[in-house]
């Protein structure tokens, strides 16, 4: 029988790395947790966090968005749109949320067209 083998023996079936292999482990970027409520113009809101800074598919830079939505009920959704901030060297800034200046922006919106109380999609306002 020692002479016999199994035609599957070539397969490796442990799957480690061959000696002297470097492996990387990728890590994924955490999202700050950034989230409150407030009220404007008599509407209960929250806002959270719906992204950093990314690049879109096209190559664009695309700053962090805040979504803002009833805390009442479900209506259309407000994403605010703060701009991206490069730095010397070609790297990025997370830009710091005025709190403050929330409800202040949430009126410029409000003003540029989008109502808590409508349907429909999502009303982006760039900052």
């Amino acid at each position: 029988m020692a002479g016999l083998r199994h035609p599957l023996n070539f397969l490796r079936l442990d799957r480690s790395p061959p000696l002297g292999h470097v492996t990387r482990v990728m890590t994924k970027r955490r999202k700050r947790e950034l989230s409150g409520t407030l009220t404007v113009a008599d509407y209960p809101l929250r806002w959270t966090l719906r992204s950093e800074q990314i690049w879109d598919p096209a190559g664009d830079h695309v700053g962090l968005r805040l979504s803002v939505e009833r805390a009442d009920e479900t209506h259309r959704e407000l994403i605010l749109e703060f701009p991206f901030r490069e730095m010397p060297g070609g790297k990025t800034e997370r830009p710091e949320i005025d709190r403050e200046a929330l409800p202040d922006i949430i009126r410029r919106a409000i003003a540029a067209g989008w109502n808590p109380k409508s349907r429909g999609r999502p009303f982006n306002f760039p900052v």
